[in-house]
């Protein structure tokens, strides 16, 4: 009978949880919107699933181009097969909500 520990090794479907973070635009942002407030809420759910996920981050980084495509290759490099993205940022859900921003729309057509 495999134990616990032979079905997590033998496991290629994992969990990762990732963020783009831009800290220059933490001064203005309320606490619970804060790079550190949110890294630190995600990794301790994610702590539960143990080996079978991950947490990634990375900084926002301009080089790269905007949001979309700073998100769009944290995921190539994370290999990630489904990507779930929220609907609202900082300023609160959209009041229509099936319109979707810039980022969902060029990540679901990409």
């Amino acid at each position: 009978m495999k134990t616990k520990k032979d079905v997590e090794e033998e496991c290629h479907d994992h969990l990762v949880v990732g963020s783009i973070t831009d800290k220059k635009k933490d001064a203005y942002l309320p606490y619970n919107m804060k790079s550190n407030f949110l890294t630190d809420c995600y990794e301790s759910k994610i702590i539960p699933f143990g080996k079978m996920a991950r947490w990634c981050s990375r900084e926002y980084d301009s080089s790269l181009g905007n949001v979309k495509d700073n998100l769009w290759q944290l995921a190539d490099f994370e290999k990630v097969e489904i990507i779930t993205v929220g609907n609202h940022g900082r300023k609160g859900p959209k009041a229509d909500e099936t319109v979707c921003g810039t980022a969902i729309e060029y990540l679901a057509m990409n």
